[in-house]
């Protein structure tokens, strides 16, 4: 998948290198995963059911962005799930110092 100084590059057949193109999730597209990751559930939504749900979700195809792989999708919700890690700790934490107040 990467070279050893850790850039992503996608090997041809022919063995060159091209650098990957960097995947940019349209809105609708981010609305449409987030709705399939709390239809399955944010703990248990795994890439590849999240991935089949864009499938077969006929506006996914029309929001003119096209559809994420499923290594895209796994990237998605990585970053999503540590939002929202960040976005409780956050609320907690300010939660706590008003009420010490």
């Amino acid at each position: 998948m990467g070279d050893k100084n850790g850039s992503r590059k996608r090997r041809k057949d022919d063995g060159s290198t091209k650098p990957r193109k960097r995947f940019v999730w349209p809105d609708q597209l981010h609305q449409d995963f987030i709705a399939a990751v709390f239809d399955v559930g944010l703990k248990s939504a795994s890439p590849f059911i999240v991935h089949q749900m864009f499938q077969n979700d006929a506006s996914a195809s029309a929001s003119g962005g096209g559809s994420a792989t499923v290594e895209q999708v796994k990237g998605h919700l990585q970053r999503f799930r540590l939002h929202r890690l960040y976005q409780r700790d956050e609320a907690l934490s300010s939660s706590s110092a008003a009420g010490g107040a």
